[in-house]
């Protein structure tokens, strides 16, 4: 399954989101948070953010769970 994108800054947010979640998983911190300094730099912090917000509540729909407490 392709996966398409609107402009070239969603593929570089879609790149470091993948590398931040897996660093996560496998809880090596210090790679994530580097991640996330690099982003900042490149001035991509806010839109990962989103990114990862929708994704987070997207998971949280296909499971069945609330979103509001």
């Amino acid at each position: 399954m392709p996966i398409i994108f609107e402009n070239d800054s969603d593929v570089i947010v879609y790149a470091l989101e993948k590398i931040i979640s897996f660093a996560r998983n496998i809880q090596h911190l210090f790679v994530a948070n580097c991640v996330w300094w690099i982003a900042g730099i490149l001035g991509f912090d806010g839109n990962l953010r989103i990114h990862i917000d929708n994704l987070t509540l997207r998971e949280r729909t296909i499971r069945g769970v609330s979103s509001t407490p």
